[in-house]
C-alpha cells in the first residue's frame, strides 16, 4: 500500500526536513543511490486541490508520469534547462526501469528535489492515481511497462495488462481532477504486422494503423492507450499523442532483460575486447530511429501547437538497416576507445524489431517540428554515456548507525537502496 504524508494547517515543515536530511544523508555521503524504497514511496500531499503541489507552487506545473526513465527523465531536465523551477515539476515513478541517478545533471546536480518533488507511485492503483494525478496543468504520461523485442514476447499478458491499467487510470485520474492538458506517449509497435515486413520500405502515415492488427500485445494495450485519450478529450481536457518510433541515446536501459537494441549493440560492442563482434541475424532489418533530444523538442512542440490534432508521430522518415548501425557502432568505437572488432553476423538467430519508418509530414506541417540531430552525432553521445557508465565502481552499500528519519530511512535504504549494476557506496552516520 502507497505510504503518503497529508500535511495540513501550516504544512508541518518537520517532515519535510526528515525528507531532506534523509537524502543529503545520501547524496552528500557521496555517490549515487539508486533506490529509497519506502523512503521514496512516502509522497508529500497537500489536498485534493493541489495534490503533490505546494499551494504556493506558481504555474505552469507539470506532472510527468515514468519520470525517472530513459525519455521522461530528459524530459525533467530540459524543463529545468528551460528555467522552470523545481517545485513545478513532479515526477511518478515505480522504478521499474526508471532511476533515480537518471534524474542527476552531469555536473552531478539534481534536476528536482527527491525530497519534495519525486513520488514513487504504482499507477495501475486507481485510487493512487485519482490522489496523485492532480494539482497540474500539464501531465506527460510516459509511464509503461515496455521493454526489448525478447521480454515484450515473452510477456505478453502482464505487460498488456499493466499498460492498460496505467493508461486507463491516468487518463481517467488527469480527467476527473481537471487537468487541462494531457500528453499521451505512443509507440510505432501499434502498426500491423503486414506492414512491418518484406522488402518494399513502408514510409508509414498515421492513420495506416487500421485495420489494427499488431504483432504483440505490447503494441495493442499501446494503441488502446492512444485510442483512450483521444475519447476522453473534451473542451476542458486538451489531449495530444505522441508516437514515437525508436527512441535511443544516453540514459537509455542497457545490461538488463529489458534493454533494447541499439544500446544492447553498443554495451555488446564495449564489452569485446578486440575480438568478435556477433549480431543476431543477418542485419537487413531496418529502423527509423529518432534521437532522445529530438524526442522532447516535439513533446514540448507537442504542447505547444499538438493538442487536440490527434496522432502525430515522430521519426526521421529514413531506414537505418541493423548493418548500417552496426558498422557506424563500429567505427566510432574504433575511433573513441581504440578497439578493433571482428563483426559476425550470426543468420541463426533472429532479426529482432520488424521494419519501420515513419511519414512525418504531419509533425512537419502541425507541429513544425524536424529531427536535429543526426545518426553519427547521436550514436557516439550514446557510446560515450554507456562507456562512462560501464567504467564505474560496483561497490556496495552499507547504512551505519541510526539514520536520522528513524524508521522509514532505515527500512528504505536498507531494503532498495542497491541495484545490481551502478550501485555506489553509500555510509551516513547519524547521531
Amino acid at each position: 500500500m502507497l505510504q503518503y504524508f497529508e500535511t495540513s494547517g501550516n504544512y508541518d515543515e518537520k517532515f519535510i526536513n526528515i525528507r531532506q536530511d534523509i537524502v543529503k544523508g545520501v547524496q552528500h555521503s557521496a555517490l549515487v543511490q539508486e533506490k529509497f524504497g519506502n523512503y521514496t514511496n512516502t509522497c508529500l500531499y497537500y489536498g485534493s486541490q493541489h495534490g503533490l503541489f505546494h499551494p504556493t507552487v506558481e504555474h505552469p506545473r507539470f506532472i510527468i508520469t515514468g519520470g525517472a526513465g530513459f525519455i521522461g527523465s530528459h524530459l525533467v531536465k530540459h524543463l529545468r534547462k528551460q528555467q522552470y523551477k523545481a517545485r513545478q515539476i513532479k515526477v511518478l515513478d515505480n522504478l521499474w526501469r526508471g532511476h533515480l541517478h537518471n534524474l542527476q545533471f552531469e555536473n552531478g546536480s539534481w534536476a528536482i528535489s527527491i525530497a519534495l518533488d519525486f513520488c514513487m507511485l504504482d499507477l495501475r492503483n486507481i485510487d493512487d492515481a485519482l490522489k496523485f494525478v492532480t494539482g497540474a496543468d500539464v501531465v506527460f504520461h510516459l509511464a509503461e511497462v515496455m521493454a526489448g523485442i525478447s521480454y515484450a514476447f515473452s510477456y505478453q499478458l502482464p505487460v498488456f495488462q499493466d499498460n492498460i491499467l496505467i493508461n486507463s487510470n491516468t487518463i481517467h485520474a488527469a480527467k476527473t481532477n481537471k487537468i487541462k492538458n494531457f500528453i499521451y506517449v505512443g509507440t510505432a509497435c501499434n502498426f500491423p504486422k503486414f506492414l512491418q515486413h518484406g522488402a518494399d520500405i513502408h514510409s508509414l502515415k498515421e492513420s495506416a494503423t487500421y485495420p489494427a492488427e499488431r504483432e504483440f500485445w505490447y503494441g495493442w494495450s499501446k494503441l488502446l492507450g492512444e485510442y483512450e485519450a483521444e475519447l476522453a478529450k473534451s473542451n476542458s481536457f486538451n489531449v495530444g499523442i505522441l508516437r514515437l518510433h525508436h527512441v535511443y541515446g544516453p540514459y537509455s536501459v542497457y545490461n538488463t532483460v529489458t534493454e533494447q537494441t541499439i544500446p544492447s549493440l553498443i554495451r555488446k560492442a564495449i564489452n569485446t575486447n578486440n575480438g568478435s563482434f556477433i549480431v543476431s541475424g543477418w542485419g537487413e532489418h531496418y529502423q527509423d530511429i529518432l534521437y532522445v533530444d529530438d524526442v522532447i523538442d516535439s513533446l514540448l512542440s507537442m504542447l505547444k501547437r499538438g493538442m487536440n490534432k490527434g496522432v502525430i508521430q515522430v521519426g526521421t522518415g529514413k531506414a537505418t538497416t541493423i548493418k548500417e548501425l552496426v558498422y557506424i557502432i563500429n567505427q566510432l568505437i574504433e575511433r573513441k576507445l581504440q578497439k578493433k572488432m571482428n563483426i559476425i553476423f550470426d543468420s541463426t538467430q533472429s532479426d529482432g524489431d520488424r521494419e519501420r519508418i515513419s511519414n512525418v509530414n504531419r509533425a512537419r506541417n502541425i507541429l513544425k517540428w524536424k529531427p536535429k540531430v543526426d545518426i553519427q552525432e547521436g550514436i557516439s553521445r550514446t557510446i560515450s554515456w554507456i562507456a562512462d557508465n560501464e567504467r564505474k565502481q560496483r561497490v556496495l552499500v552499507i547504512t551505519i548507525g541510526q539514520i536520522r528519519g528513524g524508521e522509514i530511512a532505515w527500512k528504505s535504504l536498507q531494503k532498495f537502496l542497491l541495484q545490481p549494476f551502478n550501485a555506489h557506496l553509500a555510509i551516513y552516520v547519524s547521531n
